[in-house]
């Protein structure tokens, strides 16, 4: 499906999230874009234990690696 609008924030500091957002069983973090070389994702503080990085977001981090080594 191509994409014809999006949009980004930009923040130097970490969202705060709803509690049941916290507990559920998806990734939460953040892609450091605009740093050459681009720094790998960084999960979010209150992202639970066991939580992995999805390949899709690696991706974006860095388009060259496909999978979350």
């Amino acid at each position: 499906m191509p994409i014809s609008e999006w949009s980004m924030k930009v923040s130097d500091g970490w969202p705060t999230d709803n509690d049941d957002d916290v507990a559920g069983p998806a990734w939460a973090g953040v892609i450091p874009f605009g740093r050459l070389p681009r720094e790998s994702p960084l999960p979010a503080p209150d992202l639970r234990p066991g939580i992995p990085c999805p390949p899709s977001v690696t991706g974006m981090a860095d388009p060259g690696r496909s999978d979350p080594a």
